[in-house]
C-alpha cells in the first residue's frame, strides 16, 4: 500500500490535533510530546518533522499542489528552484574570479533567500 500525499497531510493534522489537545487540557508533566503523538499515529518524528515544513512553506497554495509536493521524494522544502540555479550559474560565469563565498554574498537579494557558499559550489560542480 503506497502512502498518499492526503495522507500525509492528513497524518500530519492528526499529530498536530494530539499535540494541541493534550497540551491544552492536561496537566503540565503529563502533556503529550511529539514523540509521543507520532506513535500514536504510526510515522516517525522525522517524517512528521519533513512533511509539516512542506505543508507550512506551502500553505497558500490549493491543497491539491500540497498533495503533490507530499508525494514527491525529490521535493525538500530548502532547496533552490531552477530559476534560482540559474542565476547563480549566470553570475559565476559572469565573475569567474570571484570564490564560492563571493558569489553567495552577493547575489542573495538576487536569489530571494540566504545562501550558503556549499549551496552554491555544489550548484557549480553540476
Amino acid at each position: 500500500m503506497t502512502i498518499t500525499g492526503k495522507d500525509r497531510y492528513e497524518a500530519v493534522k492528526a499529530v498536530d490535533r494530539q499535540i494541541k489537545y493534550q497540551g491544552k487540557w492536561r496537566k503540565k508533566g503529563n502533556r503529550i510530546t511529539q514523540v509521543q503523538a507520532c506513535k500514536k499515529v504510526d510515522i516517525s518524528t522525522h517524517q512528521y518533522r519533513k512533511w509539516k515544513a512542506i505543508i507550512s512553506k506551502n500553505v497558500s497554495k490549493p491543497l491539491d499542489e500540497i498533495y503533490s509536493l507530499l508525494e514527491d521524494k525529490r521535493y525538500a522544502p530548502n532547496k533552490l528552484t531552477a530559476q534560482q540555479e540559474e542565476i547563480v550559474i549566470k553570475y559565476a560565469e559572469e565573475f569567474p574570479d570571484k570564490s564560492y563565498r563571493e558569489i553567495a554574498k552577493n547575489i542573495e537579494e538576487e536569489v530571494g533567500r540566504k545562501l550558503h557558499h556549499g549551496t552554491v559550489s555544489s550548484i557549480l560542480k553540476k
